[in-house]
């Protein structure tokens, strides 16, 4: 027997998406932490480094679910919505366009991995301010040194069946309500209150990166004395965005360097400290 699918319902459907959406994303951020361990490093290190390796991969799951929270937040609000409604029409509607959605940010994350790690390859660090002086300078010396360095005809190949793959794999998530679809949880406010809070709860600590009293920072990423370890922990999302708020501050009208390496207003110790006499 078929009864009519209850708001629960809904949200249970859209609770699932939510959890194979998390889990694609961090499994794809972890791949990449993999290969920056595994191509930057050698079997020995890690050997004797491990309990540290394994912390830092820790650390690492704790930004890239901040990384996720932050791509989850409208989808989580929407199926919060759309299952008060009980709408069959508009809930497609919504996961058709938030398949969209990731699809093309689950691209985004790619390709900033992609580029962090070859960032990484000639600067030993994570991508920073200067990966956006690499395309302001000069983009096309840029490109031809890309193209002479890096097999991208193989890269271009293989990138274009992983779009592929991913886009079968969100239209697959992204099922819709079929018409005939069997009701599951019964009706009751207290359960689609209590489903809803969990939701939210969980959201909020994954964009701080856990629930204690301090939000989870970059900086928080400095515990071994290994600076290589410490980068472990990092993704190029976490540090493409602390990046682009250090390029968008500097370029702003309202930015003093004397200010920001402590000089406050004393212009002329600075310039002394720099030119070594007064």
């Amino acid at each position: 027997m078929k009864f009519e699918l209850t708001r629960n319902d809904y949200l249970i459907q859209g609770t699932f998406k939510l959890v194979k959406l998390y889990l694609l994303l961090i499994s794809i951020l972890t791949i990449f932490r993999s290969v920056f361990v595994l191509y930057f490093s050698d079997i020995n290190f890690v050997s004797n480094n491990i309990l540290e390796v394994m912390y830092a991969f820790f650390m690492g799951w704790r930004y890239d679910t901040i990384v996720a929270s932050y791509l989850l937040a409208p989808f989580t609000l929407t199926i919060i919505l759309t299952s008060c409604i009980k709408w069959k029409p508009l809930t497609n509607l919504s996961y058709f366009l938030f398949g969209t959605y990731f699809f093309l940010f689950i691209n985004l994350i790619t390709f900033l991995s992609i580029c962090d790690l070859g960032f990484y390859s000639y600067f030993q660090d994570h991508l920073n301010i200067l990966f956006f002086g690499l395309f302001e300078d000069d983009t096309v010396a840029v490109m031809q040194s890309i193209w002479k360095n890096y097999p991208l005809e193989y890269a271009i190949v293989g990138y274009s069946f992983y779009l592929i793959f991913i886009f079968w794999l969100v239209k697959k998530i992204f099922k819709f309500i079929q018409r005939d679809s069997k009701s599951i949880m019964h009706k009751g406010a207290f359960k689609f209150s209590f489903i809803s809070l969990i939701l939210l709860v969980a959201l909020f600590g994954g964009a701080r990166g856990g629930f204690g009293i301090l939000v989870l920072s970059p900086k928080y990423a400095d515990f071994s004395k290994s600076l290589f370890i410490n980068q472990t922990a990092l993704n190029g999302i976490i540090t493409f965005e602390k990046a682009y708020k250090l390029r968008k501050s500097r370029t702003s009208m309202n930015f003093n360097m004397a200010k920001a390496f402590g000089y406050g207003d004393n212009i002329h110790n600075a310039f002394s400290d720099y030119l070594g006499f007064d």
